[in-house]
């Protein structure tokens, strides 16, 4: 699950974003690649800001939940301040179980007024 602190920022303002995962199965699974690969688009605007994939992998305990936590600037990969607008916020990464890996993207939209 992805949660903004709040939906809408104003310019200029730090986005502050938590990835949440847990784990409801009956065993240790592994989120991989941790920390995970992170786009920032706008519809009209495209990906502005992206995170390269962590090369870690890290393991999650049957019932336990990881966070990660992300302060965006509201800067595109330039380091040019973004224009007001909705932008979504993905987090791209997968679940490892027994070989198995299973997409556990997840992604929030926020408002930047």
């Amino acid at each position: 699950m992805v949660q903004p602190t709040q939906p809408a920022y104003l310019s200029g303002e730090e986005v502050a974003v938590e990835l949440a995962v847990t784990n409801n199965s009956s065993e240790t699974v592994y989120l991989t690649p941790f920390p995970p690969e992170i786009r920032i688009a706008a519809e009209d605007l495209g990906t502005v800001w992206t995170s390269n994939a962590g090369e870690d992998r890290l393991t999650v305990e049957m019932g336990d939940t990881v966070t990660y936590h992300l302060s965006w600037d509201q800067r595109d990969t330039r380091g040019v301040a973004v224009p007001a607008g909705e932008y979504r916020i993905e987090f791209l990464t997968y679940l490892e179980q027994d070989g198995q890996l299973t997409p556990a993207d997840a992604e929030a939209s926020i408002i930047i007024h």
